[in-house]
C-alpha cells in the first residue's frame, strides 16, 4: 500500500485483490491509513458526527466495514492506475485514470461529462476485469461497456476489442461469469416481550419491547462482494414510539447458519457458524467477501433473542439463494 492524494493506494489491481480477498490482512489497513493521516470512511463512522451520519445515511448501514477502512472522506481509492469513487446513494461506481488533468477532482464532483471516466451500475461485477485491460493496453475506454454485457452473458469469447489483440485477460474463465440472479437481500424484525421502561413517555403508559432489525444480504459494491448476516437490537416505546437510545440492552443475541457458495473462479464451498448468547445490541456473519463475484449462493441464518428479565427466547429464521 501507498498514500496517493490522500488516498489509500493499491499500486496494482493484485494487490487491491490480496486484501480484498484476504480478511486477516486487514488489520494493516488501519495501522497504515492511521500512520499517514487518511481520513477514511470508517474513522468518520466511528466519530459519530451526526451531521456527516445524516449527509451519508447509507455509509454506516450499508457501507461494507472493509470499504469504509480503504476509501477516504470522498469515498475514493487508488486501485492501480485508477481512482475508484463508491457512490451507494446513486448506486453506481465511477473510476478514472489517475494521470488525466482533474480527474480527482471529477470523480468529487461527480463529472460524469468526464473523459475517460468509466460508470458500473451496482449489477455490473467485472469492472477489474475492465480496469485490467485498460491498464494492459488490451481494453479500450471506448467500448468498456459491451465489454459488461459481454463478461456478464458469458460471451466473452465473442468479444475482439477496437483497438489492440483480443482482450485475453477477461477471456480467462478464472474470473468471467454471468450474474446469478436470484434474492439477495431478505429483512425481518424480532420482538421481545414488553417490559416497564421508566424513559418512555407515555402518560401512565411506560412499557417498551426490544426490537430485533434482521437482514440477510448479498451485498455488491462493483469491486467487493460479500455475505452478511446481521442482528441489531434496539429498544422502542410501545405508546408514543418514541425509541430510548440507551446502550443498555437487557437481551442476550445469537445467530447461527449455514452457507454453500461458489466465486467465479472457486471451487464450491460451505460453511458453519453458532455463536454463543452474549449480551449486545449487534451481532454479525460475513462468510464470504471478495474482490470477486459469486456464481451462485444458498445462504440460511437463524436469529435469536433471549430475554434477559424472563430466560424467554425467540427466533427467526431467513433465507437467501441465487436462482
Amino acid at each position: 500500500m501507498a498514500e496517493k492524494n490522500g488516498t489509500v493506494h493499491f499500486p496494482t489491481i493484485t494487490d487491491y485483490e490480496y486484501f480484498a480477498d484476504n480478511p486477516d490482512n486487514k488489520t494493516a489497513i488501519t495501522s497504515f491509513t492511521a500512520s499517514r493521516g487518511i481520513v477514511t470512511l470508517k474513522s468518520r463512522v466511528d466519530a459519530a458526527d451526526p451531521s456527516f451520519l445524516a449527509a451519508e445515511p447509507l455509509i454506516a448501514e450499508e457501507m461494507p466495514e472493509f470499504l469504509q477502512e480503504i476509501l477516504n472522506a470522498d469515498k475514493i481509492v487508488t486501485i492501480g492506475i485508477f481512482y475508484v469513487k463508491i457512490d451507494l446513494q446513486n448506486q453506481r461506481v465511477l473510476a478514472i485514470q489517475s494521470n488525466k488533468l482533474d480527474s480527482y477532482n471529477d470523480l468529487v464532483n461527480d463529472n460524469l461529462r468526464a473523459t475517460g471516466l468509466l460508470q458500473f451500475t451496482m449489477d455490473d461485477g467485472n469492472a477489474l476485469e475492465i480496469m485490467e485491460g485498460i491498464e494492459a493496453g488490451t481494453g479500450s475506454i471506448n467500448n468498456y461497456k459491451d465489454r459488461i454485457v459481454k463478461i456478464s452473458n458469458n460471451e466473452v469469447a465473442e468479444l475482439t476489442m477496437a483497438s489492440g489483440p483480443s482482450e485475453n485477460i477477461i477471456t480467462d474463465e478464472l474470473f468471467s461469469c454471468a450474474n446469478p440472479g436470484g434474492q439477495e437481500r431478505k429483512e425481518n424484525q424480532a420482538w421481545g416481550l414488553e417490559f416497564a421502561e421508566s424513559s418512555c413517555p407515555s402518560p401512565g403508559n411506560n412499557m417498551a419491547r426490544n426490537m430485533g432489525d434482521l437482514k440477510l444480504v448479498y451485498q455488491k459494491v462493483v469491486v467487493y462482494f460479500s455475505l452478511i448476516a446481521k442482528e441489531k437490537c434496539r429498544r422502542v416505546c410501545v405508546f408514543g414510539g418514541s425509541v430510548n437510545t440507551s446502550p443498555t440492552i437487557s437481551v442476550d443475541m445469537f445467530l447461527s447458519g449455514t452457507v454453500t457458495y461458489k466465486r467465479c473462479g472457486w471451487n464450491d464451498k460451505s460453511a458453519n457458524y453458532t455463536s454463543n448468547f452474549t449480551n449486545s445490541n449487534e451481532k454479525s456473519w460475513r462468510p464470504f467477501e471478495s474482490s470477486r463475484r459469486l456464481a451462485n449462493y444458498n445462504f440460511t441464518v437463524q436469529f435469536n433473542q433471549r430475554d434477559t428479565r424472563s430466560g424467554t427466547a425467540n427466533f427467526a429464521a431467513m433465507n437467501i439463494r441465487s436462482n
